[in-house]
């Protein structure tokens, strides 16, 4: 009786790994979409760097524009970095996507989804990071700092009938700075329809099919110290009750 319940566990146990790493790996996979339900950009590639354009005082904070396979919602995202010593005085800095780039003429009526994640140093420098648009008429919405190393997900409308040709996001931090400001991942820009429009060819769908390495040798590594915890649990019966017929 002792030795099926014994086994029994060591099944559920088993089980329950398994489940969980299929869990994770079916999370993972459907949380980078495929091309035709992805997000405008996804960030996976290079490609969306070409779309990306750095404005204001990009150039005194040194502001770069990477593709960074840490910090994603899923797959990669943009990272958004400054490094600089000396406070700035003139304008804000970020980056803005152009209208003409996605063959549009204006953003007017369209509605901007964009997922940020704000590193925790920037709550000290910012109340908030601004997604904006711009041209005819100035709009933006805040990006809040209070939940750092969270994603938020952030969203702006521009009025219908606004020549507004960009959007993006701008970064108000003007004292001195030397790390990641922000992790920026899935914009999804749609019309007053509801429509989105489609991606620009920036997923790599091989990032859904990976395993995830760590769950993957955190489950053999409790799976490997179950079965020797139910093995020693059987043969310290088996011996103990041997020794009880001698």
């Amino acid at each position: 009786m002792i030795i099926k319940k014994l086994a029994a566990a060591f099944l559920a146990a088993a089980a329950l790994l398994t489940t969980g790493s299929a869990v994770f790996a079916e999370t993972t996979a459907t949380a980078t979409a495929t091309k035709n339900d992805a997000a405008t950009f996804a960030f996976d590639t290079n490609k969306s760097l070409s779309y990306v354009h750095s404005f204001g005082n990009a150039s005194d904070t040194n502001l770069t524009l990477n593709i960074s396979d840490t910090g994603a919602l899923a797959g990669r995202c943009l990272e958004m970095r400054e490094s600089f010593t000396n406070d700035v005085t003139n304008q804000y800095g970020g980056f803005y996507i152009d209208a003409a780039d996605l063959g549009l003429e204006t953003f007017g009526g369209y509605t901007v989804t964009v997922g940020v994640k704000v590193n925790k140093k920037v709550a000290k420098k910012a109340d908030s990071l601004v997604l904006f648009s711009d041209g005819e008429q100035w709009v933006t919405s805040g990006i809040s700092t209070a939940f750092p190393d969270s994603y938020l997900k952030c969203t702006l409308t521009v009025p219908a009938g606004i020549q507004n040709t960009k959007i993006g996001i701008s970064l108000p931090i003007t004292s001195s700075y030397d790390d990641w400001v922000c992790y920026v991942d899935d914009i999804v820009i749609t019309d007053n329809y509801g429509n989105k429009m489609p991606n620009i060819g920036d997923v790599d769908t091989s990032l859904a099919e990976k395993p995830n390495a760590g769950l993957s040798a955190l489950s053999i590594g409790l799976f490997i110290v179950l079965a020797v915890i139910v093995i020693g649990g059987i043969a310290y019966f088996i011996i103990n009750t041997r020794r009880r017929f001698r």
